[in-house]
């Protein structure tokens, strides 16, 4: 069973939403804040969203189309009207958390109080989100190795991205089209390498070691530790 609580802050227009952890997923904590006039969407306000996965912090700026008061006042209305939920009530959605770099001192400086006292001791990354299906999903619950949708690359061969799961969790929002109340949401943070994959090996068999000689081929990466070797971080 997900137990969720959510807390919202007044004074620092700020909501938290924490889920425990159960069966194979840890904790995940969500914190979304306005500026202090309550908008939560304006031109200068960034990196006021944080999905705390294990010991890891991850920033991003809360997407235009997610409406943090609308959640908020859904998880109200649906635990008002209904003592439990079960899983018939969910959509499942699945997704990585993708670290696409780090901060710098000045926008850690910056960040909300609510998201510094959830991330003592911890590392901030920037990130982005990728959809992944409930194969890949499941795939990265036993460990394996998936690979994401192929990069902007030169000439005949291509790079994709390599992951494996780092630390996982869920949550759960009201779903916005009504057909069920919840969607519940699993995501992954990773460990990624890039690597080289040859639609044209049979007529460029050498395509990957002339252009990308510095990646792994993909068709390569079978194991963990050859993943490891190919430089995961």
């Amino acid at each position: 069973a997900v137990t969720q609580s959510m807390i919202y802050n007044k004074n620092e227009r700020s909501l938290t939403i924490n889920t425990a952890a159960h069966e194979a997923l840890g904790d995940l904590l969500v914190v979304m804040h306005a500026d202090m006039s309550g908008y939560w969407h304006t031109g200068n306000l960034e990196n006021n969203r944080l999905m705390k996965v294990g010991n890891d912090c991850f920033i991003s700026t809360i997407p235009e189309d997610v409406s943090p008061v609308d959640i908020a006042l859904g998880i109200q209305e649906i635990h008002a009207a209904n003592d439990v939920t079960t899983e018939d009530d969910e959509l499942d959605q699945y997704g990585i958390i993708h670290d696409v770099g780090p901060l710098t001192e000045a926008e850690q400086n910056a960040f909300h109080p609510d998201i510094k006292s959830q991330c003592v001791d911890s590392n901030y990354k920037k990130f982005r989100e990728i959809p992944v299906d409930k194969v890949q999903n499941q795939d990265l619950n036993e460990g394996k190795i998936v690979f994401l949708n192929v990069k902007a690359s030169r000439g005949a061969c291509k790079l994709q991205t390599a992951v494996t799961s780092q630390a996982s969790g869920c949550w759960r929002w009201p779903n916005p089209d009504g057909a069920t109340l919840w969607v519940h949401q699993i995501v992954h943070s990773v460990t990624s390498v890039t690597c080289c994959t040859n639609p044209l090996s049979a007529i460029l068999p050498n395509c990957c070691q002339n252009t990308y000689p510095q990646y792994c081929q993909c068709k390569d990466i079978v194991d963990t530790q050859v993943f490891k070797q190919c430089g995961a971080s």
